[in-house]
């Protein structure tokens, strides 16, 4: 199977992206801050993507 593999979204929590499955923090997201597509990494859970709208 190849292919991209889709990545999680990360949630944005009181100023911090979280990874969506562990809950872990990834980085500090100031306020009014915008983003599309910026992968970052978790180790347990690999590539999570950070968009804000």
């Amino acid at each position: 199977m190849e292919g991209k593999v889709q990545s999680l979204k990360a949630v944005i929590r009181d100023g911090w992206a979280l990874c969506p499955k562990c809950w872990g923090k990834l980085c500090r997201v100031p306020p009014g801050a915008k983003a599309r597509g910026v992968l970052l990494w978790c180790k347990r859970d690999k590539e999570v993507e950070l968009s804000t709208q």
